[in-house]
């Protein structure tokens, strides 16, 4: 007794499909569930993005929390972040992206969904500083760019 694929034309996807989708993922652990939740929210936000849809139904799907306890700690020993730090492979772009990310949250403090929804945009590179509106306190906020993240990315 399984459930029926049915084939739908991607522009007619909606967010009842989505429900549906989301009921076949009962019965897996929780952080298999967002696993796949996320990498489904982000293809439709590129589907979208790239015109493909002319909806964003990223919103349509659940956001699942995971226990506490299967979470990265939120304070980390000196030596622990060095160790974090120093196994990242600089040596390419995605290597780079995640050095300046844990960097910014490291050095600088910055929450993590700060990080993820910063923009090239928000970045002013002439005068040296980048700036966005902090997701908890919705207050603006200007910071320098530090000459660590500068060099990273050649610039």
């Amino acid at each position: 007794m399984g459930i029926e694929a049915k084939e739908i034309n991607i522009n007619q996807l909606n967010a009842t499909d989505l429900a549906a989708f989301v009921k076949t993922l009962l019965g897996y652990t929780t952080k298999m569930v967002e696993f796949v939740l996320c990498g489904t929210r982000a293809f439709l936000r590129f589907l979208h993005k790239e015109g493909i849809v002319t909806a964003d139904l990223s919103e349509s799907l659940p956001n699942v929390q995971s226990r506490k306890q299967t979470r990265i700690p939120s304070v980390w020993s000196r030596d622990d972040l060095q160790k974090l730090i120093d196994a990242i492979d600089r040596g390419n772009p995605s290597g780079k992206r995640d050095y300046a990310m844990i960097l910014l949250a490291a050095r600088m403090g910055l929450r993590c969904i700060d990080i993820k929804r910063l923009t090239f945009s928000a970045f002013n590179w002439s005068e040296n500083y980048f700036e966005f509106a902090q997701s908890k306190t919705k207050k603006p906020l200007r910071l320098p760019i530090s000459k660590t993240i500068f060099n990273i990315l050649n610039l």
